[in-house]
């Protein structure tokens, strides 16, 4: 029996259908053995460096950090790889990849330690942008002023480029 009418589909970009996605445990097995190797020339003076190259934006870093963890690497190397290292690698580290005085402070505030499971790095309470400090599951501004979350482009349900195709029993 085809699935019934009733159900409604997420809407998308049409854009968007024409790309292949590939399972989060494809891309695990197979970015897992690159991850292998990075983790044992870390030793040896190469520096990783994390880069989500933008397939899902922000998810997808989180993707790569535990592709890093699979392959062998610390949750310490990880994160260094993530914010300091990344930062001196494009020449920013005096800007940018540790806290310091004088640096700029954009950051996540995790609930849960990401050394104790490189996961936790998704469990995000707070995130400080540019000085304002937003809630990390409505991303609605909380200081200095409270401000919600303005809808995106992308959220307008009555944008025929959204509106579910129709399902057809065949």
């Amino acid at each position: 029996m085809a699935v019934e009418k009733s159900v409604t589909r997420r809407p998308r970009p049409v854009a968007l259908a024409r790309f292949f996605w590939v399972p989060l445990v494809l891309l695990q097995l197979l970015s897992a053995s690159l991850q292998t190797a990075a983790s044992q020339l870390l030793p040896n003076g190469p520096v990783a460096l994390v880069g989500a190259h933008g397939e899902l934006q922000g998810l997808a870093y989180h993707w790569e950090m535990w592709s890093f963890a699979m392959g062998g690497m610390t949750p310490v190397e990880v994160l260094r790889a993530a914010t300091i290292d990344g930062a001196r690698i494009i020449g920013v580290e005096q800007d940018l990849g540790s806290i310091e005085v004088g640096k700029l402070a954009d950051m996540v505030v995790l609930n849960s330690n990401p050394l104790d499971d490189i996961r936790n790095t998704v469990d995000i309470d707070r995130v400080l942008i540019n000085g304002r400090l937003y809630n990390g599951d409505t991303m609605n501004q909380e200081w200095p002023d409270r401000v919600p979350l303005p809808d995106f482009w992308w959220w307008d349900q009555t944008d025929r480029r959204f509106v579910p195709d129709p399902i057809h029993a065949d």
